[in-house]
């Protein structure tokens, strides 16, 4: 991911891409620090092609990517990071290293992607909605996951029962709502000045905006 050879990271991301799901999801906390570096590198191609293992990780193993130790909050640090969108008052963003200022085609592909990141945090998988009363589905078994073993190891590490006292940015938010809680204490606001300005400028960005403004309609009424 780190790579200076467009071909070396060309090639890593196939391998990724031919590899067992399950052996994706089990590493994805091993690979996560890697991937944040990637996505505010100094070079801009390793920026740039970080996003492909994002969307690429989102899709493989979104539920552990989202739920490892600051798999949420640090991520999405780096999405607001590189869009630029660290304050509410868009008059006082200001370009760094590590974004794509004035590369409109780059950045409304980092905006897609962080609409697929929303969308498995805050929304995730939506099913088809059924006629038939869940309840009378299941009868007589109802809730029987809740007695049942954990079906991972360490199913509740998110307590830190024994664990030395953790930042709140490399919690484990297991829980759709503490991540949507998350969002909206630190991150809510900055991204959508964000979406409201790149809706100004219309095209590939106000598109892009468009994406993510759908998504965190989702996540409302969810």
């Amino acid at each position: 991911m780190l790579d200076g050879s467009a071909g070396v990271r060309t090639q890593l991301l196939k391998l990724f891409r031919a590899l067992p799901s399950e052996d994706i999801q089990d590493h994805v906390s091993k690979a996560l620090p890697y991937l944040r570096a990637a996505m505010t590198h100094l070079s801009r191609d390793i920026r740039s092609s970080s996003l492909d293992f994002v969307s690429y990780m989102i899709k493989a193993a979104g539920p552990e990517l989202i739920s490892c130790p600051g798999g949420w909050h640090q991520t999405l640090e780096c999405f607001t990071t590189v869009l630029g969108w660290r304050s509410v008052d868009a008059s006082r963003w200001s370009s760094t290293k590590a974004s794509f200022a004035g590369d409109s085609k780059s950045t409304a592909r980092i905006m897609q992607v962080l609409a697929e990141f929303l969308q498995a945090g805050l929304v995730g998988d939506e099913q088809s909605p059924s006629n038939t009363n869940p309840l009378l589905a299941h009868f007589p078994l109802w809730e029987v996951e809740t007695l049942l073993v954990p079906e991972r190891s360490n199913a509740y590490a998110y307590l830190n029962l024994f664990g030395p006292q953790i930042e709140d940015e490399t919690k484990i938010l297991d829980d759709q709502q503490d991540r949507q809680r998350d969002f909206a204490q630190n991150f809510q606001g900055h991204i959508l000045a964000g979406i409201d300005a790149a809706r100004k400028e219309g095209g590939e960005l106000g598109r892009a905006a468009g994406l993510l403004v759908k998504t965190l309609e989702r996540a409302q009424s969810s």
